[in-house]
């Protein structure tokens, strides 16, 4: 039912790159396999272009496709039988929250608006400390579940260096939206605070 996990990158942000293209067509595959699983009765057997206003804003939505991608497993491929990891988790969620923002501006109304809040990563509002929330949830949730099988700080992965964090630093800049730069400067922060001021003016976009 679940689609593949995909190499994708982990962001809310639109691209045009032929693996945001199959990020985007896995994530849609496991969308429709949620509502067609889901026994939640405001969403099962339902499709997304039926939804209303009370679909999209219930925070039900996010938090059942959320559990609902813990707990399935990649079906085929390199990491068959194991589960999603939080990165490809919160990439669905985005791209679910994408689907809301669309919707919701079509209704336009000043509830849609508000509930719209949740996708700014600056915004105060109760509906974006909720969406924030979630993601750390997810986060928090598949760091215990890696540490229980004993997975979580492994040395077998070999560390950063220079040319990664340019090729990181290249594709955000790439995206070119708000939450690229911002997350492009955490980590030129984090290399400096890291020890490797005397890297870090090589690093260029």
């Amino acid at each position: 039912m679940a689609a593949a996990q995909p190499p994708a990158p982990r962001m809310g942000s639109e691209g045009d790159s032929k693996a945001w293209r199959e990020n985007k067509k896995s994530a849609n595959a496991m969308l429709e396999a949620f509502l067609r699983d889901t026994t939640h009765p405001l969403f099962r057997g339902k499709d997304f272009a039926a939804f209303t206003e009370q679909e999209w804003t219930s925070t039900d939505l996010y938090a059942c496709f959320v559990q609902y991608m813990f707990d399935m497993k990649i079906p085929k491929g390199a990491h068959a039988g194991d589960p999603y990891q939080a990165g490809t988790i919160i990439n669905y969620l985005q791209i679910l929250a994408g689907k809301a923002e669309t919707a919701l501006t079509q209704i336009d109304t000043s509830s849609a608006k508000l509930f719209m809040t949740f996708k700014d990563p600056n915004s105060k509002t109760e509906a974006a400390r909720w969406f924030k929330g979630l993601k750390r949830k997810v986060n928090r949730e598949c760091f215990q579940r890696e540490m229980k099988k004993g997975t979580v700080g492994s040395s077998k992965t070999k560390p950063l260096s220079r040319p990664d964090v340019t090729a990181i630093l290249k594709a955000y800049h790439r995206a070119g939206s708000k939450e690229a730069t911002m997350r492009a400067w955490n980590i030129c922060a984090l290399w400096q605070g890291a020890g490797r001021a005397g890297e870090l003016k090589y690093v260029r976009f």
